[in-house]
């Protein structure tokens, strides 16, 4: 029976996609790099060195380690700006009242995000402290669809697979969440482009 629950945070707790968006682009700008909508939505729950590969992919450049280390770095700086503005009023009610409810019935909870910037998140929305375990992208080294993350994050709570529940907004989180041996709910579904058919098939509700 599912005793734990696992959230994605970025698109699911909250909603950072606008953010993201807006530091990619100014980046892009600084650096005279396309950005159109096509490689937007590619971006979506995998890490920040990988989201930066397919901007450079997508125009036809490359860089050094060194290179992409510093635009990395400019992106998230940037980036942590705009997260300084988030407080406890950008933590939907319906969501807080979810997570409250479950945690009455004594689910176990657990975010497990590619961010870097997962915990600084969650303590601007006031949900610093409030999951049984949070595992970032920081504590990693294989992104999703790799499923390190969420096995990190059942292992941390003692909890075999068979027992857990991922929510995610993202197939390559879905595909991950699948892969560690979990079941998988897909946030907001109908937003999905998802290109494996075997994998939609594989949710088990909206």
């Amino acid at each position: 029976m599912i005793d734990t629950v696992i959230f994605d945070l970025d698109g699911v707790i909250c909603s950072t996609d606008l953010y993201h968006t807006r530091a990619w682009s100014a980046l892009c700008e600084k650096k005279g790099y396309d950005f159109p909508e096509e490689v937007q939505n590619r971006l979506k729950g995998i890490s920040r060195k990988a989201s930066y590969q397919k901007i450079l992919d997508y125009n036809g450049v490359k860089e050094t380690s060194k290179q992409i280390l510093i635009s990395t770095d400019w992106k998230n700086n940037y980036y942590k700006k705009l997260l300084s503005k988030m407080n406890k009023n950008s933590l939907e009610k319906k969501v807080k009242d979810t997570l409250l409810e479950l945690k009455e019935k004594k689910y176990l909870l657990a975010v497990a995000s590619s961010s870097r910037n997962a915990e600084f998140i969650l303590e601007q929305i006031g949900l610093k402290g409030f999951f049984d375990t949070v595992v970032t992208g920081n504590m990693i080294t294989q992104t999703k669809p790799n499923p390190e993350i969420f096995l990190k994050a059942a292992a941390i709570l003692g909890k075999e697979s068979k027992y857990c529940l991922v929510v995610e907004d993202a197939e390559s989180g879905v595909e991950a969440a699948l892969r560690a041996g979990m079941k998988a709910i897909a946030f907001n579904q109908d937003k999905i482009n998802f290109k494996s058919k075997d994998i939609k098939k594989q949710i088990i509700l909206k």
